[in-house]
């Protein structure tokens, strides 16, 4: 197999705009999250395994007027996603088959626009100093109580649909003088 020089060329020039090159110092400047967080968010799709854990979630973000829907696995997710385009994944850091770091990794290869929220038992560690890289836009760490993650999640949403309605701009018709 030949490889030309200017396809060479080609991929050093992407290495770049994605920030996989040398002369990039600042990785979070050009994160692919950081454009989506005026997006409006209309529907989640919610990748977990507990029935339990799906259920409240699924309730609250019903509650908020949302569409969700459900993968259970890494694979159903990418199903999710291609078949019906949701506006924010909803990642639990505790899936059985692949990693949430991993599994947003690979979203933002396909989709760098979209929100990825992660949900974690465990407090922050070293090895979230690589989120910018894995495309996480929001780590929420709920210390195992299913209450508290609702409640941070509920806050969390409240907090992005108000602000998106904020940015809806509202015309009004001119009045005669």
């Amino acid at each position: 197999m030949f490889i030309s020089n200017n396809s060479l060329r080609e991929f050093e020039g992407n290495a770049r705009s994605l920030s996989f090159s040398r002369q990039s110092r600042n990785w979070h400047s050009t994160c692919p999250q950081k454009a989506s967080s005026n997006r409006s968010i209309n529907s989640v799709v919610i990748a977990e395994f507990r029935d339990e854990v799906y259920a409240s979630l699924a309730s609250l973000l019903k509650h908020l007027g949302l569409v969700i829907y459900r993968a259970e696995n890494a694979t159903e997710l990418a199903g999710q996603i291609v078949s019906n385009s949701p506006d924010l994944v909803l990642l639990s850091a505790t899936q059985p088959d692949e990693s949430s770091w991993l599994t947003s990794a690979k979203l933002r290869l396909v989709d760098s626009s979209r929100p990825v929220w992660i949900y974690t038992p465990k407090p922050a560690s070293a090895l979230d100093q690589w989120l910018s890289m894995a495309g996480i836009d929001e780590v929420i760490v709920y210390g195992g109580v299913l209450d508290t993650l609702v409640d941070s999640l509920h806050d969390r949403m409240s907090r992005k649909i108000s602000a998106a309605s904020r940015n809806v701009y509202n015309f009004r018709r001119p009045t005669a003088i």
